[in-house]
């Protein structure tokens, strides 16, 4: 990382085994592509995904973080919830999210359910796809993301 890449840098760099070169101050989605391949090979996935442990309400139902259900992963796109309910491939469902202090609600389409008794240890719950987000709720989102991704990273100077 460095405050002025230019392609000479990058070439030093690159040929001192760098795999990837990143300008400061960093940006998101720049380090979520020089990390990922790195991290999950093979993998087609094109957004930042992070763990997080939000609380969520579902159809007006708040999740029990008592039992461990909360929201294990956000991405722009949408998020994984770990919860005991079964719901139906393909159903709709609504949801409220605090994140920061703000309430954002979504509409959003079940991508899939695993019950807890599946086999999957920690992946239990369900996959779920933003249908419709206020262009707030996006901007929401992105920031989080973006803060829990550079927390500790130090900016420019």
């Amino acid at each position: 990382m460095t405050r002025e890449l230019t392609p000479g840098i990058e070439q030093q760099c690159r040929a001192a085994g760098a795999a990837a070169c990143l300008e400061k101050p960093v940006k998101v989605i720049p380090l979520y592509q020089a990390i990922h391949p790195l991290i999950e090979p093979g993998s087609r996935r094109t957004n930042v995904r992070i763990e997080t442990r939000l609380s969520v309400t579902v159809d007006g139902r708040p999740l029990d973080r008592e039992d461990g259900e909360c929201v294990t992963n956000l991405s722009v796109n949408g998020m994984h919830l770990r919860t005991r309910k079964s719901y139906p491939d393909n159903s709709l469902v609504r949801m409220r999210v605090v994140i920061n202090e703000e309430e954002v609600e979504a509409e959003a389409r079940v991508a899939y359910c695993r019950p807890p008794e599946d086999g999957c240890p920690g992946m239990w719950g369900i996959g779920l796809q933003f249908l419709k987000t206020s262009p707030e709720t996006g901007e929401i989102i992105r920031r989080f993301i973006n803060d829990e991704v550079t927390h500790g990273i130090e900016p420019a100077e």
